[in-house]
């Protein structure tokens, strides 16, 4: 298994497939992967739940803050990483 420190994603191949990088390398325990991207009301529900069962958890907008409170949160989009 290969571990892109850019997306933080996993991937079974030694090229990442959402940005194309090469130079991937094994995954470490406290590496945070990529887990789902939702609306922000459900990511933070997702992040509850994982806490609840004593998973940690991060979520990240997708646009940023500046830009979120420009278009609305609505419209904002969260990423969530759990630990490897």
């Amino acid at each position: 298994m290969y571990y892109c420190e850019r997306c933080m994603l996993l991937s079974e191949q030694p090229t990442c497939v959402r940005c194309a990088r090469k130079r991937l390398r094994e995954p470490h325990a406290g590496d945070f992967c990529f887990v789902d991207e939702q609306a922000q009301m459900w990511a933070e529900m997702l992040c509850d739940v994982l806490r609840q069962n004593g998973i940690p958890c991060i979520s990240r907008s997708v646009l940023g803050a500046g830009l979120a409170m420009k278009v609305g949160v609505n419209l904002d989009r969260h990423r969530v990483f759990v630990p490897f």
